[in-house]
This record gives structure tokens, C-alpha cells and sequence, in this order.
């Protein structure tokens, strides 16, 4: 979930998570994220979800985040 803790950059439009479907404590913590379901692999036993980020969500992590300094550590 540190993915939600800082606002994404301008080029992510979406996060996408796959879980097991028997992992009903990590589906609940991510529906109420706001994640919705987008798919069902039998074959692995999981659910694919995805969040929009959209302008509503952007600013209210922007609001969250606004004392998280980042720092790139790239070589």
C-alpha cells in the first residue's frame, strides 16, 4: 500500500493489484481503497483489480502527502 501514500506523477493514470480469492482480508482493505474488480484468473485463483486515478483522487493524496518529502536515490 506505499503505493497509495504518495501522489502519483502525472503519468500514472491507474494501480492495478492482483490477490488471491481466497485472500478475503487484503480484497476488503483494497475495496475499500476503492479498488473495483476487472477480472478473475481460474487458472491462478485471482482477482485483478484497479483504481482510477482521477483529479478527485490525485488531490486528496496530494492534501495527504503534502509534508512527504521524496527522494530519488538513482545512480
Amino acid at each position: 500500500m506505499e503505493a497509495l501514500q504518495l501522489t502519483p506523477s502525472p503519468e500514472v493514470d491507474r494501480f492495478a493489484a492482483s490477490i488471491s480469492e481466497h485472500n478475503e482480508a487484503s480484497l476488503g482493505m483494497f475495496f475499500k481503497l476503492g479498488f473495483v474488480e476487472i477480472e478473475r484468473c481460474q487458472v491462478f485463483h485471482e482477482v485483478k483489480l484497479e483504481l482510477c486515478v482521477d483529479q478527485q483522487l490525485r488531490k486528496k493524496l496530494e492534501e495527504a502527502n503534502q509534508d512527504v518529502v521524496r527522494t530519488q536515490y538513482w545512480l
